[in-house]
């Protein structure tokens, strides 16, 4: 374990480009191969869950592809070995990875010389909640209560997170930054290896409480094991109904929300056929039935963007990032 702005328009350059015929693809793409989706996390992890629900939407609407994606999961390491393995992999568009900001925090926080200009951004696919769940036995009645005792005793709750840098590490440092912690590093922060690894601590009493997606603990939720203390919803979104009760950094006159999202990647310049083939291919499965059935079952939100879309969110929220890390959010 480990605990732990302008952005100028060539940064855009290295998500958008592709290259006809780099690779040697074949025009008749996807036949005559496999498709490999690694997931950037252990299975049970919310990488592998947006894998899988690919996975499963094409599988039950077979006229989508003549190949389904096989799962491969690489986890730990902040998403760096799996964004790797894509990039030492031949560029023909056979395998992509599911993965989320890491794609540009890594660089960031300096634990990889990879950036957002290494990949393609193909797609993003979904959005959901983070939260702050606590065992269903814990002290903690409500997030407040916490971000009080944080503002006396930063270190005396322990958070645990599924990896560093990430949104889940910004859900915990931001709010207690607004409830008077000064110094972020005082906080007792604890990294695990991947999502399903936190869940399971979490659930056995060995963290205080975990801050990570919601569909990471919904199932937990659902049988009485978690309670839920906290939502990240922005103060003009409409939450899900099983959620309304949940209060928002909002709602605690908190001023923070958090665009939790996930896509998929391939090496920059790729060919372009397979990139066309990528983002048909997956806007459509966003248009399932099975995909429907899954979104709502996880309490995720389908946000699909194209190439020059996602491009253009991921400069954003870079620069948003920066400035966060920097100090010199207003």
């Amino acid at each position: 374990m480990s605990a732990g702005a302008t952005v100028s328009a060539f940064a855009l350059t290295g998500l958008t480009a592709c290259s006809e015929g780099v690779g040697g693809a074949d025009s008749d793409f996807p036949a005559g191969g496999d498709l490999t989706l690694i997931a950037a996390g252990e299975s049970g992890g919310g990488l592998d869950i947006q894998a899988r629900m690919v996975e499963q939407s094409l599988m039950d609407e077979e006229d989508l592809s003549p190949v389904t994606p096989r799962i491969e999961n690489i986890g730990g390491g902040g998403g760096n070995p799996a964004r790797t393995a894509v990039l030492n992999r031949p560029n023909d568009g056979r395998s992509v990875v599911v993965e989320s900001n890491r794609v540009f925090l890594s660089h960031l926080t300096g634990t990889t010389d990879m950036d957002e200009e290494s990949f393609t951004a193909i797609a993003k696919l979904t959005t959901e909640y983070l939260v702050w769940a606590v065992p269903a036995d814990s002290e903690w009645e409500s997030a407040e209560d916490v971000l009080d005792e944080l503002a006396e005793e930063p270190g005396s709750v322990s958070f645990g997170v599924g990896t560093l840098p990430s949104n889940d590490q910004f859900n915990i440092v931001r709010p207690a930054e607004e409830a008077g912690v000064e110094d972020p590093d005082d906080l007792n922060i604890v990294v695990f290896e991947e999502g399903g690894d936190l869940t399971a601590n979490l659930v056995g009493g060995h963290v205080d409480i975990a801050s990570t997606g919601y569909s990471e603990v919904a199932d937990q939720v659902e049988a009485g094991e978690v309670r839920l203390l906290a939502l990240s919803a922005s103060a003009d979104e409409t939450v899900p109904d099983e959620l309304a009760d949940i209060p928002t950094w909002n709602d605690m006159e908190l001023d923070y929300s958090v665009d939790h999202w996930r896509g998929v990647f391939g090496p920059a310049d790729m060919p372009e056929d397979t990139l066309d083939w990528w983002v048909e291919t997956l806007e459509s499965v966003t248009q399932t039935d099975k995909w429907d059935e899954l979104v709502t079952q996880y309490e995720l939100t389908t946000d699909f963007e194209g190439p020059d879309e996602f491009a253009e969110t991921i400069a954003t929220q870079r620069a948003e990032a920066e400035a966060v890390l920097d100090g010199d959010e207003d």
